[in-house]
């Protein structure tokens, strides 16, 4: 009985969130997702991030680090958004992250503000699949035997938020293997 209930949760549990990644990637893509402007310190939220999704690595050893360069700069945004924003780029590079492997998240400055860097070091993006990887359920290996779980809608949440904060985000692959997510 305690597996049947541990699989209805599981089962529960990705509905709840499939349902609310399609309720944020409408509200974004209907211009209706509200941002709740504030001072933020980047610094913070990226280390709340880190340790919010560090569970995620653990089953398989992958490790969350942070590579601060910028020291505490002043920024205006929704913490909740760049936290969402954060959290769908770690749960990705974790996913896709070799046993073992490290995640590490860079803070940087750059011309048009900070730049935050998600990098993995999993086997990267097929070339033919680059041009899609951040619409909407969009998933590298579609196929029903494919072993990396997830809905397909965290890239287009983070590259549609991204896009209404007036920034870009791009996914570059790395020399040393993985791909780097660039905000």
């Amino acid at each position: 009985a305690q597996d049947l209930i541990a699989i209805g949760l599981s089962n529960s549990d990705r509905l709840i969130h499939l349902i609310n990644d399609l309720l944020d990637i409408q509200k974004i893509e209907a211009d209706g997702m509200e941002f709740r402007l504030q001072p933020v310190d980047l610094v913070k939220i990226a280390e709340e991030s880190i340790r919010h999704n560090a569970s995620l690595g653990v089953p398989r050893g992958v490790t969350l680090t942070l590579d601060n360069r910028i020291g505490d700069i002043p920024l205006t945004g929704d913490p909740d958004r760049l936290a969402q924003v954060m959290t769908n780029l770690l749960s990705n590079a974790v996913k896709y992250s070799p046993d073992g492997g490290v995640v590490t998240v860079t803070l940087a400055g750059g011309d048009g503000g900070p730049v935050v860097s998600v990098a993995d070091q999993g086997p990267g993006i097929p070339e033919e699949f680059r041009d899609r990887i951040f619409g909407r359920f969009a998933q590298a290996d579609s196929s029903d035997s494919r072993k990396k779980g997830g809905t397909g809608l965290g890239l287009a949440i983070v590259s549609e938020t991204v896009r209404q904060y007036g920034g870009a985000v791009s996914a570059e692959p790395r020399e040393e293997g993985g791909t780097s997510f660039i905000v």
